[in-house]
């Protein structure tokens, strides 16, 4: 079992989901409130995407929207 990243969580999930959306300084905001809501040793691989067991994909949105008002 490999270790997981904040590298990780920004290329393959928050990049691929808000990159087109966000300019980089949002996105650096956005790295950081997930990160906050959900540290590093909640996520994991499944499979070919990263989960976190505290971090709905509702709530990853409602970290994003909030991050970005």
């Amino acid at each position: 079992m490999s270790t997981v990243t904040a590298s990780d969580i920004r290329t393959h999930v928050i990049e691929p989901t808000c990159g087109e959306h966000f300019t980089a300084e949002e996105l650096d905001a956005i790295e950081d409130a997930v990160l906050d809501a959900a540290p590093l040793s909640t996520w994991h691989l499944a499979g070919t995407q990263y989960t976190s067991s505290v971090l709905s994909v509702d709530e990853f949105w409602g970290v994003v929207e909030k991050t970005t008002v």
